[in-house]
C-alpha cells in the first residue's frame, strides 16, 4: 500500500541544489537529497562495481538518463522517516507527519462516484457545470451533514502542513510503536542516541586518487552505527537471516568503507566544513564545540572505530538486534572490557571479514580507475570482457559431478 494512499495528485519531489565539487571535509548538515547529488564514489558505488562496470555506470552521476530514472519510492521515503525517528527524533515532526486515519470516521465517502450516487438518491443533479469533486462533496454535505468525505478531510488537513512529507497512518503508527520499543530497551537506546546523525565525510583516497564520499547514520566518539531494516519472508532463524543480509547485501563492505572514511578524518586532517544549525549564537557555538570535540576525539584514536549494525525487523515484529561487526579483534585471550584495552594501547588486527572487504574495495577502485581511463566520464561504460570463452572451470564442481573425470 502506498504511503500516499490519500493523495489526490502526484507532486514532483524537489531536490535541493548542491555543489557537486564540495571540498574534502566533514559535513554535519547535509540533507539526504544533497548527499546523493554529490558526484563521488561511495560504498554503494563499490558494491555496484563488483556486480559489473556497466551496473555502476548506469546508477552513477555519469549516466545522463539517471535523473529521469531515479524514483523516490515509498520504501525510500519510509526509510528516511525511520532514520529521522531513530537518529534525529527532534527533526521528525518538522520533516514527516502521519496522514489522518480515515478508518476512524463514520459514514465515510471515499470517492467522487460515491458522492454522485448519493446525490442521485436524493434527486439532485449529480454533476454541475464547472463543479469540482470537492464542490460536489460540499454540496452533499450541506444536504446530508452526517456524511464525512475523504477528500474534504484530507484537503483541510493538508492546509495545516508546513512542508512535511506525508506518511500513511498505519506506517506512522508503526514508527511510533517502534520508537517506544527502542526507548524501552536501554542497551539499544544508548547505542542509537548521542553523537551526531547523518554525517557526511568527503575525502580523496590517498591510494587510488578517487574522490570518495560516505554518510554515517550515527557517528560517536566510541563507535558508529548503521540502521538496517529486514524482512524474513523465508522464516529462517533470525540470526541466520541477518548474517545473510550482511553477506549478500555487502554490508561488511559498506561498514569497512565507513571505517576508512572515519580514519581519513585523522589521516588527512579533515575539517568541519559547514556551519551548525541553531536559533541563537549560543546554540550555534555549543553545537560547533560538540562537533569539534567529536572530530578531535576521532583524530586521537589509535585503533579503528568499532562498527555496529542495528537491525530492525519489518512488519511490527519487535526484533531489535544490535550487532558489533567484528572488523578488528584483539589478540587471543584479551578481554578488552576488563582491562580497558584501548587505554592500554593494545593493538587490534583485521579480521578475515575485514580483509575480504579490503580486497573487494581495492578491486572495485582498480576497476573504476581503469574504466575512467578507457571511457572517461562522458561515454557509456561497457564490460571489459564483452567477448570471452566459458568452460568447465567456470562452473561449480557439483554441477559437473555426474561427469567422469
Amino acid at each position: 500500500m502506498s504511503l500516499f494512499e490519500n493523495d489526490v495528485e502526484d507532486t514532483p519531489h524537489q531536490i535541493p541544489e548542491v555543489n557537486a565539487e564540495l571540498e574534502d571535509g566533514v559535513y554535519f548538515n547535509q540533507t539526504d537529497e544533497q548527499y546523493h547529488k554529490i558526484e563521488r564514489y561511495s560504498a554503494s558505488g563499490i558494491k555496484s562495481t563488483l556486480v559489473s562496470i556497466p551496473t555502476f555506470w548506469a546508477g552513477s552521476w555519469m549516466n545522463p538518463d539517471k535523473e529521469a530514472q531515479d524514483n523516490d519510492t515509498d520504501a525510500r521515503i519510509l526509510g528516511r522517516a525511520y532514520h529521522a525517528a531513530i537518529f534525529e527524533p527532534e527533526t521528525l515532526a518538522s520533516r514527516f507527519v502521519g496522514a489522518p486515519d480515515l478508518s476512524k470516521y463514520d459514514n465515510l465517502i471515499t470517492s467522487d462516484s460515491a458522492v454522485c450516487a448519493k446525490l442521485k438518491e436524493l434527486g439532485q443533479t449529480q454533476k454541475k457545470a464547472g463543479e469540482t469533486a470537492v464542490m460536489r462533496a460540499l454540496r452533499l454535505h450541506d444536504l446530508e451533514p452526517k456524511f464525512n468525505f475523504a477528500s474534504i478531510i484530507i484537503g483541510e488537513w493538508r492546509e495545516t502542513l508546513k512542508g512535511q512529507t506525508e506518511i500513511a497512518p498505519q506506517y506512522w503508527a508503526q514508527i511510533q510503536q517502534d520508537l517506544q520499543r527502542i526507548e524501552d530497551n536501554p542497551e539499544i537506546y544508548d547505542l542509537v542516541t548521542g553523537g551526531f546523525s547523518e554525517v557526511t565525510i568527503l575525502w580523496t583516497c590517498p591510494d587510488s586518487g578517487i574522490r570518495m564520499k560516505a554518510r554515517i547514520d550515527k557517528l560517536k566518539a566510541d563507535c558508529f552505527v548503521d540502521l538496517k531494516s529486514f524482512a524474513n519472508a523465508l522464516r529462517k532463524p533470525t540470526e541466520r537471516t541477518i548474517i545473510e543480509q550482511v553477506m549478500y547485501n555487502g554490508y561488511y563492505i559498506s561498514m569497512r568503507v565507513y571505517q576508512h572514511a572515519i580514519a581519513m578524518i585523522a589521516q588527512l586532517d579533515l575539517k568541519v566544513m559547514d556551519e551548525p544549525g541553531g536559533e541563537t549564537k549560543a546554540e550555534i557555538g555549543e553545537v560547533k564545540n560538540e562537533q569539534n570535540n567529536l572530530i578531535d576525539a576521532l583524530k586521537a584514536r589509535t585503533t579503528p572505530l568499532p562498527a555496529w549494525l542495528f537491525f530492525q525487523e519489518k512488519g511490527g515484529i519487535p526484533n531489535l538486534l544490535a550487532r558489533r561487526l567484528m572488523l578488528q579483534s584483539y589478540p587471543s585471550g584479551t578481554d578488552p572490557q576488563s582491562i580497558g584495552a584501548e587505554d592500554h594501547q593494545i593493538k587490534t588486527s583485521d579480521s578475515a571479514l575485514c580483509m575480504k572487504a579490503d580486497i573487494q574495495i581495492r578491486h572495485a577502485k582498480k576497476q573504476f580507475n581503469q574504466a575512467m581511463e578507457i571511457y572517461g566520464p562522458d561515454a557509456v561504460w561497457y564490460s571489459f570482457n564483452m567477448v570471452a570463452d566459458m568452460g568447465d572451470s567456470d562452473f561449480n564442481d557439483w554441477f559437473l559431478n555426474e561427469v567422469p573425470r
